[in-house]
């Protein structure tokens, strides 16, 4: 308790003599529909006035995974660097009931680096003045659990102090890992009347390399730059209201691949990881017959045996993960084998493994499940799947497809629900097992392009026949607030 004291006073003091006093920035709400604000106010009464994404110079290089993640290996690299850009987000809340002063009061950031992040908090009141307010952190989870990765994803809790109706509260935060690949418009939290992003810095050179993806059922995110010009600029200029994160507009950026294959195979690397390491079979874990030598002609029935398995004595939670890595699995086998418990990735790590303990010689595979989620081949990029599966080729060489989630049927292959798009499956390894143990961070490459040196795994998108997907679930009666439409159609906006 006494270490974390200095730390705590540190970010208060930071918060609250950050700098010079500064005037209120200006705010018009002239322009929005009254009667959706009017809702807004009852319920969350909170308004974010401005969202903005942008590189700057602040907060001294706390992130190091931008550089690999954008290929910019020149300069800086250090932790400490004030020379180092890294990612900013800056949001800017309005207050308009005693509700929505404490539900503003709380905010979460995703962080790679134990170290808490550097935050930064101001806040005026209705009459302009700046009032002083502290930033307190009230603790930090680990999202995942990768112990082959010098880096995994954690979430940090702040809370501010006092915030009344009428208040202006503006709070600085570090984008930290793949995140700043993209950038969600609106809020699943409070509503939202005006976001930005801007992928890149007037520094930057000429970046041919970058393209970007935008998926929005609400139509209403626009490129705001010229189109060629960099950096990007996307905008949203019309009051959302508080959506679920799956129908929030997304724009995602990411190296711009000749073609799927040429994807890095180390998008893999982490399962793969995760898969090794530990015993998984014996009391209080995997049936020992389950992962006993396969026998000819018996690969159809192990694969059914362990589908079978895994449904009655795995649960599959809601993931953790930020939005990017929502297929990543968020603990090793060996754990998640005692747990019986975790999100569909790590469900498909233990499958992968026990699979490949019994000779089936397992594949891993990106497939699409939500049934809004819009695909576009043209954009290779991983973060358009969302659940990580096993292939396993059966007795007749047909390929079974264990997805976590669906229902395991030898009548239904590839399952119905994955064949509205295509799968990328990792089609064949090239790195030695006892190897696989020793894992250097796989996210410094996660959406990174190879042209020319071999990856230690082979890659393939697999076009599924177009089969009539099932009906999507009705929406929440919430959902329908602001009439949004239901159609999200994804548009490939080129980079100079």
């Amino acid at each position: 308790m006494k270490k974390s004291f200095p730390l705590v006073l540190s970010i208060a003091l930071l918060s609250s003599l950050s700098g010079c006093s500064r005037r209120m920035p200006q705010v018009d709400l002239g322009g929005l529909d009254p009667g959706l604000l009017e809702r807004c106010r009852e319920s969350p009464g909170v308004l974010i006035v401005a969202d903005e994404l942008f590189d700057t110079y602040w907060g001294g290089g706390y992130d190091t995974i931008r550089r690999k993640l954008l290929g910019e290996y020149g300069g800086g690299g250090t932790t400490a660097d004030p020379t180092t850009r890294m990612t900013v987000r800056r949001t800017r809340l309005l207050i308009l009931s005693p509700g929505g002063g404490d539900a503003a009061r709380k905010f979460y950031v995703v962080h790679y680096r134990e170290s808490l992040p550097p935050v930064e908090a101001r806040a005026w009141m209705e009459n302009g003045e700046e009032k002083p307010v502290n930033v307190i952190p009230s603790g930090t989870r680990a999202l995942a659990d990768w112990p082959c990765e010098l880096g995994f994803p954690r979430m940090s809790e702040f809370t501010l102090s006092t915030l009344l109706p009428g208040d202006l509260v503006e709070i600085q935060v570090p984008v930290s890992g793949p995140d700043i690949l993209f950038f969600r418009f609106g809020s699943d939290r409070f509503c939202s009347a005006n976001a930005r992003a801007t992928f890149g810095h007037p520094d930057d050179e000429f970046r041919p390399d970058l393209a970007a993806l935008t998926v929005d059922a609400t139509r209403e995110v626009r490129l705001e730059s010229p189109p060629g010009e960099y950096p990007q600029v996307f905008g949203l200029r019309r009051l959302l209201p508080p959506l679920t994160e799956q129908r929030l507009p997304y724009v995602l950026r990411a190296p711009r691949c000749p073609d799927w294959p040429h994807l890095r195979g180390r998008i893999f690397h982490t399962p793969l990881c995760l898969s090794r390491g530990g015993d998984i079979a014996g009391r209080g874990r995997a049936h020992p017959a389950l992962v006993s030598p396969v026998k000819p002609g018996e690969r159809t029935r192990r694969m059914a045996a362990v589908a079978e398995w895994m449904e009655r004595h795995f649960t599959i939670e809601e993931s953790g993960l930020p939005f990017w890595g929502r297929w990543l699995p968020d603990a090793p086998a060996e754990k998640a084998v005692t747990k019986r418990r975790g999100n569909a990735g790590t469900a498909a790590v233990l499958a992968f493994r026990i699979l490949e303990e019994a000779g089936l010689s397992p594949r891993l595979a990106l497939v699409l499940v939500d049934p809004k989620a819009p695909f576009d081949r043209a954009f290779p990029s991983p973060a358009q799947f969302d659940t990580l599966a096993v292939v396993v080729s059966g007795d007749k060489g047909e390929d079974l497809w264990l997805v976590p989630g669906i229902k395991f049927d030898l009548e239904r292959m590839p399952p119905v629900e994955i064949q509205r798009a295509s799968a990328l499956v990792a089609e064949r390894w090239f790195i030695e097992r006892d190897a696989a143990g020793s894992c250097s961070p796989a996210n410094e490459a996660n959406f990174s392009c190879q042209n020319s040196t071999p990856e230690p795994v082979e890659l393939r998108l697999v076009d599924f026949p177009k089969l009539r997907p099932p009906a999507p679930a009705p929406e929440a009666p919430g959902e329908s607030l602001g009439s949004q439409p239901e159609s999200a159609t994804p548009s490939t906006v080129p980079n100079p």
